[in-house]
């Protein structure tokens, strides 16, 4: 699924919900929460082999993190395809940098 089928079946999801979308700030939390989730099952599956099943337990958390996610874009109108499209953008120019400025510090020696 595409980020933007994700973010359009998340609202739909809410609007036919039973239970009423928590504001903003309470959507935050949400997040946080499912974040510190993801931490738990990875940290327990660092254990001892039996916990090694552990890996869909994080597969599952992840995907809780990103309808989170998701909810939050919504509440602020912000499409996450052209989100990460920016942050990709940003992040290849600041490599380039990186990378021309770590050329010029060998060529300096």
């Amino acid at each position: 699924m595409d980020l933007e089928k994700l973010q359009q079946w998340v609202r739909e999801d809410w609007e036919h919900s039973s239970k009423k979308q928590p504001d903003r700030h309470l959507q935050l939390v949400y997040l946080i929460e499912e974040l510190g989730e993801v931490m738990e099952a990875i940290r327990m599956s660092q254990g001892d082999k039996g916990r090694k099943r552990m890996r869909s337990d994080i597969e599952g958390e992840m995907g809780d993190v990103i309808i989170a996610l998701a909810t939050i874009a919504n509440s602020y109108e912000i499409n996450l395809t052209r989100a990460i499209k920016k942050s990709k953008t940003k992040i290849i120019k600041r490599h380039k940098l990186e990378l021309t400025q770590s050329d010029a510090i060998r060529g300096a020696k």
